[in-house]
């Protein structure tokens, strides 16, 4: 197998031969690990029109064998300046990367790191700040995997339709490199402030209504 990975394995944006529909099943195929944990992840039962929207103007990439999808990853350039709310950790021009998932078949044979390599490739290449995820926090062998990888944890955010709160990860390309203690201390302040705003469905608590009623009165006019 791993021969064959190394001969025949090909990451690319997504081709028209491969259909919307083929990246929705292996989403939903690829992430029936976090259903069965329990988890409402949008992949483990997206519709296609919701695959599509979720990409927008990304770059949707796709790992095939021998012409056979297997692994899929998305990443959307993100640009500081057109967003309302700002966090620290985000700098002028990032790749935001979701949907990374794997076929079932072909998980733990390092296919996941290979298309990751390839956006983190695209990113040095374009100057790119950095790139950001998130995640559950439930997910601690991911979250593992990723610190490994130099994406480390720097906030928490809670996103509708989900039964859990999401850890956000970093990694600096050419953005600001930040120290260990001040990361972790900027981590655990938003671990804190997430869960006073917002429950794990991504609704507002009473907090959160006012501090958005706030923020609108004060920047929004």
């Amino acid at each position: 197998m791993e021969e064959e990975l190394a001969e025949n394995l090909v990451i690319i944006p997504k081709p028209d031969f491969i259909s919307w529909e083929d990246i929705t099943q292996l989403l939903h195929l690829g992430y029936s690990e976090r259903a069965n944990e329990g988890l409402n992840y949008s992949a483990t039962h997206q519709s296609v029109e919701k695959t599509i929207e979720r990409v927008g103007n990304g770059v949707c990439l796709v790992a095939l064998l021998n012409g056979k999808l297997i692994g899929t990853e998305t990443y959307n350039l993100i640009e500081r300046k057109k967003l309302k709310w700002k966090k620290w950790y985000q700098d002028e021009e990032y790749y935001y990367l979701h949907s990374l998932t794997v076929h079932p078949d072909y998980k733990r044979k390092g296919i996941g790191l290979k298309i990751r390599n390839c956006i983190r490739d695209e990113a040095i290449k374009n100057n790119i700040g950095s790139l950001i995820s998130d995640t559950s926090e439930h997910a601690k062998w991911l979250i593992n995997w990723y610190e490994r990888l130099e994406h480390k944890r720097v906030g928490c955010v809670s996103h509708m339709g989900t039964n859990y709160y999401s850890v956000v990860m970093r990694t600096p390309i050419s953005g600001k490199k930040y120290s260990d203690r001040y990361r972790m201390f900027r981590f655990y302040l938003s671990y804190f402030f997430c869960r006073v705003i917002s429950k794990e469905d991504g609704r507002w608590r009473l907090m959160g209504k006012i501090a958005e009623k706030t923020y609108r009165t004060l920047f929004l006019k």
